[in-house]
């Protein structure tokens, strides 16, 4: 009976610092997602309408027929009719663009989006056909 004081101050101790390796292992996560997160919303990630001819060709050499989609909380693939998405994400699948989420926080960053969606919008008119061309029902 005289070490269960002894015995309940160990087990306090010993809590304390699992607790705090829990935390230090958590502020690595969230740090390692933030500089993820940057890299994703660099401008240099930005796709021109012009370049989406070539990247077509490049995706069909690699046979990727994967439509683009918004990485927002509602997908929408811009250039594809709504009552095709459940075909489309079924035979074709999908590749999020990091750079089309929720947030718009400047009339720079709306500018950069609506070029996106019409780069997006080209990609997936020219990929849509290619990927019923390929597929095999």
């Amino acid at each position: 009976m005289k070490y269960f004081p002894c015995l309940v101050l160990l087990l306090a101790v010993s809590g304390c610092s699992q607790q705090s390796n829990v935390r230090l292992d958590t502020e690595n996560q969230i740090k390692n997602t933030e500089q993820v997160v940057q890299v994703k919303t660099s401008p240099s990630v930005i796709k021109s309408p012009s370049e989406a001819n070539n990247d077509v060709l490049l995706a069909e050499e690699n046979k990727d027929y994967r439509i683009l989609a918004t990485s927002g909380r509602r997908v929408t693939y811009p250039g594809i009719a709504l009552e095709k998405y459940d075909w489309v994400h079924k035979y074709c699948g999908r590749k999020f663009m990091s750079t089309t989420g929720d947030a718009i926080t400047s009339t720079k960053q709306r500018n950069q989006r609506v070029q996106q969606i019409e780069y997006m919008r080209l990609y997936n008119e020219k990929m849509l056909l290619i990927c019923k061309r390929n597929i095999k029902l």
